[in-house]
């Protein structure tokens, strides 16, 4: 349940099995050990801050069953020195929250056709090295604002991308390589 393993600063890795449909609220906060969560299918969402501080995190597997992520659920995750395994989200995540990767440590992200829009703040103050997506229609504020590092974005195939708010993409972002047709 909520806040199940809060501050657990001992526990090294996680599987979550299918049977298991929302990843509660706060459920893994600030367990600074973890390494490794494993999502089987069956997992459909991740809730608010459910793995934030999670400051260990080298290793997450999402299910091709995910369709949610809620606000602020990986908010400080990864590890500076060895980030987050590349991620690739499958067309059945429809939905990612406000700050849900803000200042998280991060490789390579690739969205699958389901979400269409990025809220404020996604990725703020993220390290991130490459991103790409496929079927955005609308990018919020802040979504890239501080990132740490140079980065690439292609987003060449989001053909009905409307909509790209103010500071979208500042300050510490030295390059950022896009494609847009």
């Amino acid at each position: 349940g909520r806040e199940a393993f809060y501050n657990c600063t001992k526990l090294g890795e996680i599987v979550i099995p299918g049977s298991v449909k929302k990843v509660p609220t706060e459920a893994f906060y600030g367990c600074t050990w973890l390494k490794s969560v494993i999502m089987e299918d069956g997992v459909e969402e991740i809730g608010y801050s459910a793995f934030r501080d999670c400051t260990g995190l080298t290793n997450v597997v999402f299910p091709e069953t995910l369709t949610r992520i809620e606000e602020y659920a990986f908010y400080y995750a990864g590890d500076s020195t060895n980030p987050i395994n590349d991620i690739v989200f499958s067309d059945s995540l429809l939905s990612i929250g406000s700050n849900a990767f803000s200042y998280a440590k991060l490789k390579n992200i690739t969205l699958g056709n389901g979400v269409t829009e990025l809220r404020t703040n996604t990725f703020f103050g993220a390290s991130l090295n490459m991103f790409k997506a496929y079927s955005l229609k609308s990018i919020e504020e802040g979504c890239f604002q501080d990132i740490a590092q140079e980065f690439g974005m292609d987003i060449s195939a989001c053909t009905e991308l409307k909509e790209f708010k103010a500071k979208v993409l500042t300050t510490n972002c030295v390059w950022v390589s896009m494609s847009i047709k």
